[in-house]
């Protein structure tokens, strides 16, 4: 069996669709030497697979700008090189699909409706035409994958999608956070990115539905009686200033409520010192309104973090009773929970045992082998 690999997102490492893909790609790469893999990416990027995976760069048509560059390569060229090559099928591994070649087989990866269903993401016409487009072609994909139970639910009943075209496998993490890094090794880290201890960490994005406005103001709230300075980790990857409206509030919020010397924006965070940061927190904190997974939450708790998080969306499915739940629309939530972890060491004990626990339902390597046994059944469906 021959497959195609949409690897676009192998050259934003950063990004969830970038741990996505290179989280699958490397799992499936230990496991099967069987069959023969096509990763298509636009250009040269630095992943080490084995022998019976093959790289092809395919490099974009520039010239129509990024936007239509981006949309002629997903439609046209990478689906016509996996028609020469005589692929089985092709698996986006992020929501596209290709009308220019419906004739050929193809798995659509979904791992959200946020766009769709969340207030504030449809903001120009151009926007609104790429989710009507994208919802259109979920409907044309013979098979969709996505990340987690809530997911799928709400992908079902928003692009009124047969259950039987839905499966759902949950993220893995990277096996690196289960080490135990030395405190020599956390502490050169946290100097990298001017990181005092103690703190409690926030990795992830800075959209509207990231709800960092009502964290930072439940932090002012209690700040005064915590010992820890909260650290904001992560950056802004899109022009469009409407959805990170918060974002560039963020500077005002923190003058106004005195917290200069409290509050740490720090930017993105290279992966390799990830475990480091996480271990070297007195807890994580994941206010976040809207899901369809939560990567963060799950690499915190398999660094043995204790975890704070909101109780909506599959965040909820997510931690599943191994995290302190707050409604994030609840400043006051928030705050006695950050306050609650802070102070109450035996809680914060109790919390970062369970979340361990937690993540060992969780690996790449057994996401990879359930998607493996759907690629052998939808192959076997000609």
């Amino acid at each position: 069996m021959k497959i195609g690999i949409n690897g676009f997102f192998l050259t934003r490492p950063y990004t969830g669709f970038g741990e996505y893909t290179i989280g699958y790609l490397t799992a499936l790469s230990k496991i099967n030497d069987k069959y023969q893999y096509i990763v298509y990416c636009p250009k040269k990027v630095d992943i080490s697979l084995n022998k019976n995976f093959t790289i092809k760069v395919i490099t974009p048509c520039n010239f129509l700008g990024a936007s239509l560059a981006k949309l002629w390569w997903e439609q046209f060229q990478i689906m016509a090189d996996a028609r020469k090559e005589k692929c089985d099928f092709v698996h986006h591994f992020y929501p596209v699909y290709s009308l220019l070649f419906q004739n050929m087989r193809q798995i659509d990866s979904i791992h959200d409706t946020v766009p769709w269903t969340f207030p504030g993401y449809n903001y120009s016409f151009s926007t609104r035409f790429l989710r009507k487009f994208i919802a259109y072609s979920a409907l044309k994909a013979d098979l969709i994958l996505t990340v987690s139970a809530t997911s799928q639910e709400e992908i079902i009943k928003n692009f009124l999608i047969s259950p039987q075209k839905v499966k759902m496998i949950y993220n893995g993490y990277d096996q690196a956070l289960d080490k135990k890094i030395p405190l020599g090794e956390i502490e050169k880290a946290l100097e990298k990115y001017h990181i005092h201890q103690p703190y409690i960490f926030y990795l992830g994005g800075f959209d509207l539905r990231k709800n960092i406005k009502n964290l930072v103001l439940a932090f002012a709230k209690i700040s005064k009686n915590i010992p820890e300075n909260l650290i904001l980790a992560g950056g802004v990857f899109s022009p469009q200033r409407k959805i990170y409206e918060d974002y560039y509030q963020l500077p005002d919020i923190i003058k106004r409520n005195r917290l200069k010397d409290r509050v740490l924006m720090c930017g993105p965070i290279e992966t390799d010192d990830l475990p480091a940061l996480y271990q070297g927190a007195s807890f994580f904190v994941s206010p976040t309104k809207a899901e369809g997974f939560n990567i963060p939450v799950l690499q915190a708790f398999a660094s043995g973090v204790a975890v704070a998080c909101a109780n909506v969306s599959a965040t909820k499915e997510i931690s599943s009773g191994s995290a302190l739940m707050f409604n994030p629309d609840k400043i006051e939530e928030i705050a006695d929970s950050l306050y609650t972890l802070s102070r109450d060491k035996k809680t914060r004990g109790d919390y970062a045992q369970q979340a361990l626990l937690r993540a060992r339902e969780f690996s790449w390597d057994k996401s990879a082998r359930e998607l493996l046994k759907i690629y052998e059944e939808f192959g076997s469906l000609r």
